[in-house]
């Protein structure tokens, strides 16, 4: 595979690609609110894509401007040790992204790699207009997302988070340090397809959705700010409050700054949270993962959660691998073992031979990713 230089293949190809379908349609501008309509800032783009609208690579509008080959110099070998040198290959384009959609009820751009099933970017989609589901500040935010060309890309199996064309610099020749990494987030958020379906043989983080933490922080760190601004400063001050005021959530990730504080709390939301393997803050996880534990560990972070998230439904992505409380919630708050051990907050089996058995079904999941 040969990659170009971006300026090099500016000039190789006319119409849109990837990351190029962004922005804003004529409808809506029509029929956003006001917010959206007085904002100067705001166009349409001929790139833009309509609501629910998807294209893969066979229907972008890119194609090559005229033909392009390579030609092979120096001392260079194939796979079997045969030189290759001055061999010419004719070259097509292929793209990284080679998919994009527009969720149908909010307007987040989901790009994917071209490897990436069609029904894994339509299932992103939905849980990403059902994240954004509040009726007072979800459209806002969505809006504010797609204004800063932020959203959502997935990468398909079998490949590295942070090989990723855009993001090969960041640790350079350390990458292999984070082969665990199935995302990020803040701008085009990032996650794997394998964590998208909840595919247990593949994704290291069965019991945590990283689609629902990373987009988190594209949420608060790109869509807030724009049309919800009073929204990203309760933010920073509940955080403090909680954390350096009450001293909360200590020796967590939660914990670690305000950002990780709203990622890791959106999934303890959505019900979508693993737990520590002991019940300590572990230094990442801790007891706290679900909606019903965190209103009574952090009421202040459970408002604000209630505030961005509230859809009037008290579970999230039913019928889906991701539904609410699947994962084991062996232990309390306090860390203590539970007098019910199961997959939900409250309900399921007695502690005796089944909740032995569950507790033990889940150390080993939890320990080979340490």
């Amino acid at each position: 595979m040969l990659t170009l230089r971006g300026d090099v293949v500016d000039d190789l190809y006319d119409g849109a690609i990837g990351t190029e379908y962004w922005g804003f349609t004529q409808k809506d501008l029509d029929e956003g609110g006001d917010y959206l309509k007085t904002d100067e800032e705001v166009q349409v783009n001929e790139n833009a894509l309509e609501k629910g609208q998807y294209v893969d690579i066979d229907h972008m509008a890119a194609v090559l401007d005229g033909n392009l080959s390579v030609r092979i110099v120096g001392n260079i070998t194939d796979w079997a040790g045969n030189r290759v040198a001055g061999r010419k290959y004719d070259a097509v384009i292929k793209p990284w992204l080679g998919h994009v959609m527009r969720t149908p009820r909010v307007g987040v751009y989901v790009y994917a790699d071209r490897a990436v099933e069609k029904s894994s970017v339509e299932l992103a989609a939905r849980y990403i207009d059902e994240i954004l589901a509040n009726e007072t500040y979800g459209q806002k935010i969505a809006d504010g997302i797609t204004k800063l060309h932020a959203g959502l890309a997935i990468i398909a199996y079998g490949h590295h988070a942070y090989m990723q064309p855009g993001m090969r610099d960041v640790y350079g020749a350390n990458s292999h340090q984070y082969l665990y990494v199935e995302g990020f987030g803040g701008g085009i958020a990032q996650t794997s397809e394998s964590n998208v379906l909840r595919d247990k043989v593949f994704t290291r983080y069965d019991n945590e959705f990283i689609l629902g933490h990373e987009f988190g922080h594209t949420i608060h760190l790109s869509g807030m700010e724009v049309y919800c601004p009073e929204l990203y400063e309760e933010e920073g001050d509940t955080y403090e409050a909680v954390v350096g005021g009450k001293g909360l959530w200590g020796n967590s990730y939660a914990g670690s700054n305000f950002e990780e504080y709203f990622a890791t709390l959106s999934d303890i939301w959505h019900g979508t949270m693993r737990e520590s393997t002991d019940g300590t803050f572990n230094g990442t996880w801790g007891p706290v993962n679900t909606r019903e534990e965190l209103a009574r560990y952090d009421i202040d972070g459970f408002n604000l959660m209630k505030k961005v998230y509230e859809n009037g439904s008290e579970t999230m992505f039913a019928g889906t691998a991701w539904e609410s409380n699947l994962g084991p919630d062996i232990y309390d708050i306090d860390g203590s073992l539970r007098q019910t051990a199961a997959g939900g907050g409250s309900g399921g089996c007695n502690v005796g031979a089944g909740g032995a058995f569950l507790l033990l079904l889940a150390l080993p999941f939890a320990l080979r990713r340490k």
